[in-house]
């Protein structure tokens, strides 16, 4: 079957969600002109190397998947625009996915994430430029300690965070 698909060499497109896959099919990289890649649902464990030599990808959709972690070569990937790992079972991350592209939005909802993940990438976000890294969906960050020095136990949605940010980083244009 795949090695029909393989010869369309022009493909820009590849869905196949929900067949029982447990891998990524080799041979993919020879789909160069490959910008959507979804493979939902299934039963893949990890990323392949070869999805690396996709330099058109533009989106890939791993949601409902088995897989448990991102390899650090992720930002290899630099015409990526939308990452969706939703649903999958990853505990950590590279630190190497924020270098994804800035305009990228990774999907993490529903993981296992580690609290210090958590943390890591709260960490990160405050240390850099906003705009300058991807756009992380489902990282929590803890709240700030509370006045008496004691952390908090309570978390809120990043996402929200970071549109508050952003709303206070945008300066609309002065009319003169």
């Amino acid at each position: 079957f795949f090695e029909i698909i393989y010869e369309l060499k022009h493909l820009e497109s590849l869905i196949i969600p929900s067949c029982e896959l447990t891998s990524i099919p080799n041979g993919i990289s020879r789909l160069k002109h490959l910008k959507l890649l979804n493979l939902h649902s299934n039963f893949i464990k990890s990323f392949p190397e070869e999805v690396y030599s996709l330099v058109n990808l533009e989106s890939l959709n791993l949601d409902n998947n088995l897989i448990d972690s991102v390899p650090e070569t992720i930002w290899k990937l630099q015409k990526l625009k939308n990452l969706e790992l939703q649903d999958n079972e990853l505990e950590s991350l590279p630190f190497e996915i924020t270098q994804l592209p800035p305009e990228c939005r990774i999907d993490l909802r529903d993981n296992d994430l580690l609290p210090s993940v958590h943390k890591q990438v709260a960490e990160i976000i405050d240390q850099t430029t906003p705009g300058s890294i991807p756009r992380i969906v489902g990282i929590e960050r803890p709240l700030p300690t509370t006045s008496n020095g004691e952390s908090s136990d309570q978390i809120i949605p990043l996402e929200a965070l970071l549109e508050e940010l952003f709303a206070a980083a945008w300066m609309p244009p002065q009319n003169f």
